[in-house]
């Protein structure tokens, strides 16, 4: 595009949903389907709101830092829970675009019925590690 900075770089954040992982077969399939983006899908305990917006808040924060400048497209593709802190997150984090995939409503209400404890522990892939950081 004349007069515009965009070098063709471009990053795409997905973020899972409440029983799910980084890497879930949504981000596995979007980094197959995309091979010239780089998609990153960080791991983190959507179950804990609090827990999860801090963790999401650090990590994209430093990997939009880290990528690029400002005129290059983010994007931010949110799964079910995923949705919901994707809405919160894009707009505060400087995300140009916001792709919400059956995104939770209301989150109150799914959260309060969310047990934690040793019966109840979020999807866990083999090979995934529960909090740990965000994958390129």
């Amino acid at each position: 595009m004349p007069g515009s900075s965009y070098s063709g770089f471009c990053v795409l954040v997905y973020l899972h949903g409440l029983n799910s992982a980084g890497i879930s077969g949504k981000a596995t399939t979007l980094r197959e389907s995309l091979p010239s983006i780089v998609v990153v899908s960080p791991t983190y305990p959507a179950y804990l709101a609090g827990e999860a917006i801090a963790q999401l808040i650090h990590e994209l924060s430093c990997l939009c830092q880290e990528k690029g400048n400002a005129a290059e497209p983010r994007v931010l593709v949110g799964s079910s829970m995923g949705g919901f802190y994707g809405a919160w997150l894009a707009d505060r984090l400087g995300f140009q675009h916001l792709v919400m995939i059956n995104p939770v409503l209301q989150s109150w209400s799914l959260l309060k019925q969310v047990r934690i404890g040793s019966s109840h522990l979020p999807h866990k892939t083999k090979g995934s590690s529960i909090g740990s950081s965000i994958e390129p």
